[in-house]
Order: structure tokens, then sequence, then C-alpha cells
């Protein structure tokens, strides 16, 4: 009885186990839909934090701030696969798919690290413009400035360097988005210090990142939306 061998079958690369890597493209487009909603769902059910003088973030504190946190959870998550996606397109530089890993980390962060309560007296606690903050507050406020920063990083790379075929529009979207993500979130930071109604430019900022990231996923996905038959 003889042995026949049998050729080893080798391995599929590990972005074909994943599937297409151009329809995780589609996955950024999902993100910015799914936090707006539970933005203003939030908003609709929590008519006690003040839109104009109290940040998004109160939305998520309690029992019933489990659709925001899970929201910027899924939401990061979703991101993460966009730029995982990105890092495997042609003609995409560095700079906008690893500021778009920074963006999916931040968002995921943010919702998993929420500061319930008020520190107690004699605990550990950092004065912000927010209010004092716990550990958790202070992962949740780098979390953020991680989210912004990393937005901001995005929209000046795409308007820099635009991906292949993606047009004099999508650069001059990303290049007014970053001008206007900087003097919000500037805004922001000083109104918050000086005790104003800084929610207002919060939540402008958060409607400009929401509207750009929609924007630059769609644009992206449709360039990019013909199947790779090397890795099917």
């Amino acid at each position: 009885m003889t042995r026949t061998s049998v050729p080893a079958r080798r391995g599929r690369p590990w972005p074909a186990r994943m599937g297409d890597a151009g329809a995780w493209l589609w996955a950024g487009a999902v993100a910015p839909l799914l936090l707006a909603a539970a933005i203003v769902w939030d908003t609709v059910r929590e008519p006690s934090v003040s839109a104009g003088r109290q940040s998004i973030s109160l939305l998520s504190e309690g029992a019933r701030g489990g659709v925001l946190r899970g929201a910027e959870v899924l939401s990061g998550v979703l991101v993460l696969l966009f730029a995982w996606s990105l890092s495997h397109r042609p003609g995409i530089g560095r700079a906008l798919w690893r500021a778009e890993m920074g963006v999916g980390v931040g968002l995921a962060l943010s919702g998993l690290f929420i500061e319930q309560h008020l520190p107690l007296p004699g605990a550990f606690r950092v004065p912000s413009p927010w209010g004092y903050l716990t550990r958790v507050g202070m992962v949740h406020i780098g979390a953020a400035c991680l989210l912004y920063v990393s937005l901001l990083v995005a929209a000046l790379a795409a308007a820099r360097q635009p991906a292949p075929g993606a047009g004099r529009r999508l650069r001059l979207v990303s290049a007014v988005a970053a001008l206007l993500l900087a003097a919000l979130l500037t805004a922001f930071v000083a109104v918050a210090n000086g005790g104003g109604p800084s929610g207002w430019f919060e939540r402008a900022a958060a409607l400009v990142a929401i509207a750009w990231q929609e924007a630059l996923c769609l644009s992206l996905a449709r360039r990019f939306r013909t199947v790779n038959p090397t890795i099917l």
C-alpha cells in the first residue's frame, strides 16, 4: 500500500479570511449615522441635559445612557474596520488611514470609559473645565481628545492628498471641515474653561465631524467598490 503525498494547502492571507477588504469600507458609512441617531435619541429622552451648556458625554451617564455608550463602541469598531480596509487600498496615504484608526479607538474608548458619578470627598480627582474627574473620567477626556485630533488630522490628510479619483469636491469638503473643526473645538475648550455655554460648540463640532466622516466613507466606498479577485 503506497502512501501518496498530498500537497499542503496554503493558508489564505489574513485579509481574505475577513472577506473582501473593499467591502468593509461601507462599515465606515454606517458609523456616523449610528452615532448621530444615538445622540438625537438620548437628547430627546434626557431633557434634563442642557444641549447648550452641558457636554454630550452627560447623555451617556446612568442606566439610560447605555444606548449612546453602545453606539460609541460599535461605531468605533466600524471605523476601525473602515481604516483597516483603507490600508489595503492603493493610493491611500498612511496619514489618512492611521488617523482613521485613531478615530475608531477614540470613539470606542469614549463609550467604554464614562464617569458615572462625582468623585467622593478625599478621593482621587482632578479639576477640569467640566468639573472634577476621576481616573475613568480622565481616560474618557483623553479618548475624546484622541477622537477629535484624529478627525482633524484625517480631514487635513484628505484635503492635502485625496484618494485616487476622489476629485476636487472631497478635497474641498475636507479642507472646510478641518477649518471648522479647528475653530469649533478651540471655541469649545475656551468657552468651557470660562464656564460658558460650551455645549453648542461641541455639538456643532460633532455635527461637522459626523457629516464629513459620512462624506469621506461614501466617497471612498464608491470609488473602491470593485471586488479584488485576488482575495476571494
